[in-house]
């Protein structure tokens, strides 16, 4: 039976709440047992929990008092824990891509898809309905809040900062003073907290965009961050300062089994799924798209030459050549070879999302960081650089664990709790629970057979929390929806696993661009089109040699032929 994969999962010292697709469930962490689930709600509340959809973001705060979720319905909901109550909700003015509680619980901070970040307090307050106003920093009048922020916001949260892309991570420092706020255009940003006005400093340095950042609570000077390049940065996010690079990318790689999907690489959104017929079908009507409007400015410098040649009498009247009849003419033989080659399917592409990066300080062994790659069939961990301005001796391990990992969590003892996709078909076939706990022996993260029947809450996350869902549920989830999201650039010949883009792979591109563009379709249709102009080039010679000049429409039209003919 088809069931709703955990995507998130919270560990407190006597509750726990996992994130299961649509639905909230709260646990006790002791003895497994299901304290309260939205799975179990009957009536309206069922249906508005249906109609909300996949929760995309959650929090819990410090206390374990309050849980906020939002998702594709871009409502803000804040539950209390202790009854799984709806306390309130308010609409966002943006879809969502992270939240958080401040330490006090009393303030929720939400980025979005626009690249800003609102804060709102935990219990809404009444929006006035006067006109807030703002005062101008430059011309000290006042006016409407709606003229200086970049969109309104229906629930009248605070504009704390905004990017001017779509903003993927955030987080705020140990003390609270500053906020990091990650993007899509390779940027982290470290601004001042509640002013995000104030830049304190930048953190450049990524080749693609970063998908999460995150500072170890035992090195509270150091950020860590990772996306779409193959590696993790390591700085001094006070100064600004690169501290280390540490490589992932040749680890990482064999464990990506899940690809981008094909309607965001191999085709349009619109796409019917006829295939290799309907794209060459797009094809062919462009092209003759192209050659009409080529036709139209070609056809009336023809036509005047036409007149010119019969009225001046200089001799037999042109023909009349169109470039639809050279573009219907018989096609070359290696078109039909060709255009079925341009049709093959390609490789679909790699994509690398570092999704999630931790720490753990192991009492008795080392400090770690952990990491989890979007579609990747491992756990990855590699030790804390003793120097974080070196990476010697800091090698990057990994866990397999045959099915991909979603999302994962760390509690109090440093033991990890994986969730993987356990409805994902694999090589290895066999079911393994939506839930793996892996623990440090000797400096190695390893799972633990053994502990899938001892621990009474992982076998509870394992079995009683398996929520039944439909293959459409399944896939309104998108649970790899970032391989498609986060790359701005698709492109099929492009190796995420290269920091940049070397000038020879750039020679390469560029060169296969010229050689379809000189096909021996290309070339066919190229020298077609050259004949055509050639020959109306030499009838409209011919209509001057009877005249001393050219009257001005004829000098316009000469004009419009030799334009045409630059172009090719």
């Amino acid at each position: 039976m088809t069931s709703f994969p955990h995507n998130r999962l919270f560990l407190g010292q006597d509750v726990a709440v996992v994130i299961s697709g649509y639905h909230i469930q709260v646990l006790n962490t002791q003895t497994g047992e299901v304290i309260k689930t939205t799975a179990r709600f009957e009536g309206r509340e069922k249906d508005n929990i249906i109609k909300s959809g996949p929760i995309r973001c959650a929090d819990v705060d410090v206390s374990f008092t309050h849980l906020v979720t939002s998702g594709e319905d871009k409502q803000l909901k804040v539950w209390r824990l202790e009854d799984l109550t709806l306390l309130n909700e308010r609409e966002l003015p943006k879809k969502p891509t992270d939240v958080h509680f401040t330490r006090d619980g009393q303030t929720i901070l939400v980025s979005d898809k626009f690249g800003d970040i609102f804060s709102y307090p935990l219990v809404p307050v009444p929006i006035s309905t006067e006109i807030t106003e703002a005062v101008d920093a430059v011309g000290g009048e006042s006016k409407p809040r709606s003229q200086i922020i970049s969109h309104e916001n229906p629930s009248g949260g605070n504009l704390v900062l905004g990017h001017t892309s779509l903003l993927t991570s955030f987080l705020l420092t140990e003390d609270e003073k500053f906020i990091v706020s990650a993007d899509r255009d390779e940027h982290i940003r470290v601004s001042w907290y509640p002013q995000g006005y104030v830049i304190e400093r930048y953190c450049l340095g990524h080749e693609k965009f970063v998908h999460t950042v995150h500072i170890p609570t035992f090195a509270p000077s150091v950020l860590i961050s990772g996306g779409g390049d193959p590696k993790l940065k390591l700085w001094d996010w006070m100064s600004g300062e690169l501290l280390c690079d540490i490589q992932v990318g040749d680890v990482v790689t064999p464990f990506i089994t899940v690809r981008p999907p094909k309607g965001k690489w191999g085709r349009s959104e619109d796409d019917d799924g006829e295939g290799k017929a309907a794209n060459r079908k797009r094809r062919r009507g462009r092209g003759k798209g192209k050659a009409k409007l080529e036709q139209e400015e070609l056809g009336d410098a023809e036509g005047a030459e036409t007149t010119a040649g019969t009225s001046e009498g200089a001799g037999i009247p042109a023909k009349d050549v169109t470039m639809q009849d050279a573009d219907e003419e018989d096609e070359p033989a290696g078109e039909i070879a060709q255009t079925e080659e341009e049709a093959k399917p390609t490789e679909d592409p790699l994509v690398l999302v570092i999704h999630r990066v931790a720490s753990v300080d192991v009492v008795g062994q080392e400090q770690f960081i952990v990491f989890s790659v979007v579609g990747a069939t491992a756990i990855f961990y590699c030790p804390f650089p003793s120097n974080p301005r070196s990476t010697e001796n800091v090698v990057v391990h990994s866990v397999q664990l045959n099915k991909p990992a979603i999302d994962f969590s760390i509690d109090e003892t440093g033991h990890v709790w994986v969730l993987v996709d356990g409805e994902r078909e694999t090589d290895a076939g066999v079911d393994q629970g939506l839930v793996r706990l892996l623990h440090w022996t000797s400096g190695q993260l390893i799972e633990d057979p053994s502990s899938a029947d001892e621990n009474a809450l992982l076998k509870s996350l394992n079995s009683t929390c398996k929520i039944p869902a439909t293959s459409e549920d399944i896939k309104t989830l998108d649970i790899y929806s970032a391989l498609s999201a986060m790359p701005k650039h698709v492109d099929p010949e492009h190796d995420p696993f290269e920091g940049t883009t070397s000038r020879t792979s750039l020679e390469k591109s560029q060169g296969k661009r010229k050689a379809k563009e000189l096909s021996q379709r290309g070339q066919a249709r190229l020298k077609k089109k050259q004949a055509v102009l050639a020959k109306m080039q030499e009838q409209a010679d011919d209509s001057r040699e009877g005249s001393v000049s050219a009257p001005p429409e004829d000098v316009r039209d000469t004009k419009k032929v030799k334009a045409v003919t630059e172009n090719l």
